[in-house]
Protein backbone atom coordinates (compact mmCIF):
# COMPACT_ATOMS: atom_id res chain seq x y z
CA UNK A 1 0.00 0.00 0.00
CA UNK A 2 1.07 3.21 -0.87
CA UNK A 3 0.69 6.76 0.56
CA UNK A 4 -0.57 9.68 -1.43
CA UNK A 5 1.95 12.60 -0.76
CA UNK A 6 -1.01 14.94 -1.25
CA UNK A 7 -2.99 14.34 1.58
CA UNK A 8 -1.64 14.23 5.70
CA UNK A 9 0.42 11.31 6.60
CA UNK A 10 -0.77 10.31 10.36
CA UNK A 11 -0.29 7.23 12.74
CA UNK A 12 -3.57 4.93 13.09
CA UNK A 13 -4.38 5.20 16.43
CA UNK A 14 -1.09 3.67 18.46
CA UNK A 15 -0.40 1.34 16.41
CA UNK A 16 2.85 1.44 13.49
CA UNK A 17 0.16 1.58 10.50
CA UNK A 18 0.27 5.04 8.68
CA UNK A 19 -2.59 6.30 7.07
CA UNK A 20 -3.53 9.70 4.58
CA UNK A 21 -6.19 11.75 6.43
CA UNK A 22 -8.72 13.06 4.14
CA UNK A 23 -11.46 15.23 5.01
CA UNK A 24 -14.97 15.16 3.43
CA UNK A 25 -17.43 18.09 3.59
CA UNK A 26 -20.98 17.23 4.25
CA UNK A 27 -23.44 17.12 1.66
CA UNK A 28 -25.96 19.83 2.85
CA UNK A 29 -28.71 18.89 -0.07
CA UNK A 30 -31.36 16.41 0.20
CA UNK A 31 -30.23 13.42 -1.92
CA UNK A 32 -33.21 12.25 -3.91
CA UNK A 33 -32.74 8.81 -5.60
CA UNK A 34 -35.74 9.76 -8.21
CA UNK A 35 -33.89 12.56 -9.35
CA UNK A 36 -30.84 12.83 -11.87
CA UNK A 37 -29.63 15.80 -13.49
CA UNK A 38 -29.55 15.77 -17.38
CA UNK A 39 -26.15 16.52 -19.06
CA UNK A 40 -25.11 18.21 -22.46
CA UNK A 41 -27.86 20.70 -22.36
CA UNK A 42 -27.89 24.38 -21.75
CA UNK A 43 -29.93 24.48 -18.35
CA UNK A 44 -29.90 21.52 -16.54
CA UNK A 45 -33.28 19.96 -15.23
CA UNK A 46 -34.13 17.23 -12.88
CA UNK A 47 -36.09 14.42 -14.35
CA UNK A 48 -38.08 12.09 -13.26
CA UNK A 49 -37.96 8.43 -12.82
CA UNK A 50 -40.49 6.38 -12.29
CA UNK A 51 -39.10 3.33 -11.09
CA UNK A 52 -37.25 4.95 -8.35
CA UNK A 53 -40.22 7.16 -7.12
CA UNK A 54 -42.57 6.96 -4.91
CA UNK A 55 -44.92 5.37 -7.62
CA UNK A 56 -42.64 2.81 -8.46
CA UNK A 57 -45.02 0.26 -7.44
CA UNK A 58 -47.79 1.29 -9.54
CA UNK A 59 -49.11 -1.00 -12.53
CA UNK A 60 -49.21 0.72 -15.82
CA UNK A 61 -52.60 0.29 -17.78
CA UNK A 62 -51.43 -1.76 -20.63
CA UNK A 63 -52.60 -4.50 -23.18
CA UNK A 64 -51.33 -7.10 -21.69
CA UNK A 65 -52.68 -6.18 -18.21
CA UNK A 66 -56.17 -4.70 -19.57
CA UNK A 67 -56.58 -8.15 -21.17
CA UNK A 68 -55.76 -10.45 -18.00
CA UNK A 69 -58.43 -8.13 -16.38
CA UNK A 70 -61.20 -8.16 -19.14
CA UNK A 71 -60.28 -12.20 -19.17
CA UNK A 72 -61.09 -12.42 -15.79
CA UNK A 73 -63.96 -10.41 -15.59
CA UNK A 74 -65.52 -12.35 -18.46
CA UNK A 75 -65.06 -15.65 -16.87
CA UNK A 76 -66.65 -13.95 -13.58
CA UNK A 77 -70.14 -13.27 -15.65
CA UNK A 78 -72.49 -15.59 -16.95
CA UNK A 79 -72.44 -14.43 -21.30
CA UNK A 80 -70.07 -17.64 -21.77
CA UNK A 81 -72.64 -19.64 -20.27
CA UNK A 82 -75.83 -18.72 -22.37
CA UNK A 83 -74.06 -18.37 -25.48
CA UNK A 84 -72.31 -21.97 -24.97
CA UNK A 85 -74.42 -22.99 -28.63
CA UNK A 86 -72.34 -20.40 -29.98
CA UNK A 87 -68.57 -20.19 -29.19
CA UNK A 88 -67.62 -18.21 -32.28
CA UNK A 89 -70.54 -15.49 -31.58
CA UNK A 90 -69.24 -15.68 -27.74
CA UNK A 91 -65.68 -15.33 -28.91
CA UNK A 92 -66.41 -12.18 -31.43
CA UNK A 93 -68.22 -10.56 -28.05
CA UNK A 94 -65.65 -10.49 -26.06
CA UNK A 95 -62.88 -9.49 -29.35
CA UNK A 96 -65.38 -6.49 -29.25
CA UNK A 97 -66.11 -5.80 -25.86
CA UNK A 98 -61.98 -5.53 -25.49
CA UNK A 99 -61.79 -3.04 -28.35
CA UNK A 100 -64.27 -0.86 -25.68
CA UNK A 101 -63.02 -2.18 -22.41
CA UNK A 102 -60.32 0.99 -21.27
CA UNK A 103 -63.12 3.20 -21.38
CA UNK A 104 -66.01 1.23 -20.22
CA UNK A 105 -63.21 0.63 -17.06
CA UNK A 106 -63.37 4.92 -17.19
CA UNK A 107 -66.89 4.77 -16.90
CA UNK A 108 -66.97 2.08 -14.05
CA UNK A 109 -64.63 4.20 -11.85
CA UNK A 110 -66.39 7.21 -12.45
CA UNK A 111 -69.81 6.06 -10.96
CA UNK A 112 -68.12 3.53 -8.99
CA UNK A 113 -66.39 5.85 -7.33
CA UNK A 114 -69.05 8.09 -6.60
CA UNK A 115 -71.81 5.69 -4.91
CA UNK A 116 -70.79 2.76 -3.28
CA UNK A 117 -67.31 1.68 -4.46
CA UNK A 118 -65.87 -0.19 -5.61
CA UNK A 119 -69.58 -1.19 -6.91
CA UNK A 120 -72.27 1.74 -8.07
CA UNK A 121 -75.97 0.84 -6.07
CA UNK A 122 -79.16 0.28 -7.49
CA UNK A 123 -80.15 3.48 -6.90
CA UNK A 124 -77.20 4.75 -8.78
CA UNK A 125 -77.10 2.75 -11.58
CA UNK A 126 -81.00 3.20 -11.92
CA UNK A 127 -79.90 7.27 -11.83
CA UNK A 128 -77.13 6.22 -14.37
CA UNK A 129 -79.62 4.59 -17.09
CA UNK A 130 -81.88 7.67 -16.99
CA UNK A 131 -79.04 9.63 -17.40
CA UNK A 132 -77.58 7.75 -20.63
CA UNK A 133 -81.32 7.21 -21.78
CA UNK A 134 -81.16 3.46 -21.47
CA UNK A 135 -84.10 3.93 -19.50
CA UNK A 136 -86.07 5.54 -21.86
CA UNK A 137 -89.60 3.89 -20.63
CA UNK A 138 -90.37 3.09 -24.66
CA UNK A 139 -87.46 0.40 -25.48
CA UNK A 140 -86.68 -0.33 -21.96
CA UNK A 141 -89.05 0.53 -19.03
CA UNK A 142 -88.27 0.10 -15.81
CA UNK A 143 -89.86 -3.73 -15.64
CA UNK A 144 -87.62 -4.48 -18.46
CA UNK A 145 -84.45 -2.72 -16.40
CA UNK A 146 -85.56 -4.52 -13.01
CA UNK A 147 -85.30 -7.86 -15.39
CA UNK A 148 -81.99 -7.49 -16.52
CA UNK A 149 -80.57 -6.32 -13.27
CA UNK A 150 -81.74 -9.09 -12.07
CA UNK A 151 -80.51 -11.80 -14.48
CA UNK A 152 -76.93 -9.60 -14.77
CA UNK A 153 -76.80 -10.37 -10.46
CA UNK A 154 -77.70 -13.87 -10.40
CA UNK A 155 -74.43 -15.35 -9.08
CA UNK A 156 -73.26 -18.45 -10.75
CA UNK A 157 -69.88 -20.65 -10.08
CA UNK A 158 -68.51 -17.89 -7.53
CA UNK A 159 -68.35 -16.53 -3.58
CA UNK A 160 -67.50 -12.78 -4.30
CA UNK A 161 -71.34 -11.82 -4.06
CA UNK A 162 -74.60 -13.51 -3.30
CA UNK A 163 -77.79 -13.01 -5.68
CA UNK A 164 -79.63 -11.55 -3.29
CA UNK A 165 -77.41 -7.72 -3.63
CA UNK A 166 -78.47 -5.52 -6.60
CA UNK A 167 -75.84 -3.83 -6.89
CA UNK A 168 -73.22 -3.78 -9.74
CA UNK A 169 -69.18 -5.26 -9.99
CA UNK A 170 -67.51 -4.49 -12.72
CA UNK A 171 -67.76 -7.66 -14.02
CA UNK A 172 -71.54 -7.65 -13.84
CA UNK A 173 -71.13 -4.01 -15.37
CA UNK A 174 -69.74 -5.34 -18.53
CA UNK A 175 -72.17 -7.85 -18.36
CA UNK A 176 -75.48 -5.58 -17.98
CA UNK A 177 -74.25 -3.86 -21.31
CA UNK A 178 -74.04 -6.52 -22.94
CA UNK A 179 -77.42 -7.63 -21.99
CA UNK A 180 -79.04 -4.24 -22.25
CA UNK A 181 -77.78 -4.06 -25.71
CA UNK A 182 -78.75 -7.26 -26.84
CA UNK A 183 -82.74 -6.60 -25.52
CA UNK A 184 -82.49 -2.78 -26.67
CA UNK A 185 -81.50 -4.19 -30.55
CA UNK A 186 -82.24 -7.78 -31.10
CA UNK A 187 -85.36 -7.66 -28.97
CA UNK A 188 -86.76 -4.48 -29.59
CA UNK A 189 -85.32 -3.84 -33.19
CA UNK A 190 -84.15 -5.13 -36.19
CA UNK A 191 -80.61 -5.95 -35.65
CA UNK A 192 -79.56 -9.77 -35.68
CA UNK A 193 -75.88 -9.19 -35.18
CA UNK A 194 -74.46 -9.54 -31.59
CA UNK A 195 -71.36 -7.44 -32.24
CA UNK A 196 -73.04 -4.67 -34.42
CA UNK A 197 -75.78 -4.24 -31.60
CA UNK A 198 -73.07 -3.88 -28.98
CA UNK A 199 -71.62 -1.65 -30.64
CA UNK A 200 -74.35 0.68 -31.36
CA UNK A 201 -75.66 0.78 -27.91
CA UNK A 202 -72.04 1.55 -26.57
CA UNK A 203 -72.01 4.45 -29.22
CA UNK A 204 -75.43 5.59 -28.94
CA UNK A 205 -76.07 5.24 -25.32
CA UNK A 206 -73.17 5.30 -23.42
CA UNK A 207 -70.10 7.60 -25.00
CA UNK A 208 -71.94 10.58 -25.72
CA UNK A 209 -73.73 11.01 -22.45
CA UNK A 210 -71.53 9.08 -19.27
CA UNK A 211 -68.78 10.82 -17.35
CA UNK A 212 -65.18 9.22 -16.71
CA UNK A 213 -62.60 9.11 -14.51
CA UNK A 214 -58.92 8.21 -16.28
CA UNK A 215 -56.69 6.73 -13.44
CA UNK A 216 -53.64 6.41 -15.69
CA UNK A 217 -54.03 10.00 -17.14
CA UNK A 218 -54.13 11.60 -14.22
CA UNK A 219 -51.28 9.77 -12.81
CA UNK A 220 -49.50 10.07 -16.16
CA UNK A 221 -49.87 13.86 -16.06
CA UNK A 222 -50.44 14.81 -12.50
CA UNK A 223 -48.48 12.40 -10.33
CA UNK A 224 -45.37 11.06 -12.50
CA UNK A 225 -43.35 14.13 -11.94
CA UNK A 226 -40.35 15.27 -9.75
CA UNK A 227 -42.14 18.44 -8.15
CA UNK A 228 -45.12 15.65 -7.04
CA UNK A 229 -42.75 13.16 -6.04
CA UNK A 230 -40.54 15.23 -3.92
CA UNK A 231 -43.78 16.33 -1.75
CA UNK A 232 -44.87 12.73 -1.47
CA UNK A 233 -41.65 11.50 -0.58
CA UNK A 234 -41.34 14.09 2.59
CA UNK A 235 -44.60 13.91 3.51
CA UNK A 236 -44.77 9.63 3.53
CA UNK A 237 -44.81 8.98 6.96
CA UNK A 238 -47.49 11.20 7.84
CA UNK A 239 -49.96 10.38 4.85
CA UNK A 240 -49.08 6.29 5.52
CA UNK A 241 -50.52 6.95 9.30
CA UNK A 242 -53.21 9.17 8.16
CA UNK A 243 -54.20 6.43 5.56
CA UNK A 244 -54.00 3.60 8.52
CA UNK A 245 -56.29 5.83 10.62
CA UNK A 246 -59.08 5.17 8.62
CA UNK A 247 -58.14 1.56 7.16
CA UNK A 248 -58.08 -1.73 9.16
CA UNK A 249 -57.65 -5.55 8.80
CA UNK A 250 -61.56 -5.61 7.30
CA UNK A 251 -60.95 -2.58 5.59
CA UNK A 252 -58.19 -2.29 2.69
CA UNK A 253 -59.02 1.37 1.75
CA UNK A 254 -60.38 4.72 2.21
CA UNK A 255 -64.64 4.44 1.89
CA UNK A 256 -65.81 7.86 0.43
CA UNK A 257 -68.15 9.10 3.17
CA UNK A 258 -65.06 8.82 5.73
CA UNK A 259 -63.09 10.88 3.31
CA UNK A 260 -65.73 13.61 2.63
CA UNK A 261 -65.92 15.06 6.22
CA UNK A 262 -62.83 14.78 6.53
CA UNK A 263 -62.02 17.45 3.27
CA UNK A 264 -64.54 19.52 4.25
CA UNK A 265 -62.02 20.08 7.56
CA UNK A 266 -59.44 21.16 5.24
CA UNK A 267 -61.22 23.25 3.19
CA UNK A 268 -60.84 20.71 0.17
Amino acid sequence: MFLSPKYEVVRFKKTNVFLNRIYVKARLDDNLDTVFKAKNVAVEEAVFMKDRSVFKDYREDNEVWLKKCFEFDINYGKIGKFMKKDPYTFERIKDCMFQHYAKLLDIFDFYSGTSDFPRISYNDITSFSNHTGILDQNYINLAAFDLLLVATNVVDGHKFKVSAENNICRYEFLEFIIRTAMFRYMEKDNIRDHVLAIDTFIEEYLYPNCRIMNGERFRKFFCYNVATNEVIKKNEVNLMKLYKSFTHSKQKYVKLDQLKPWCRKLNV
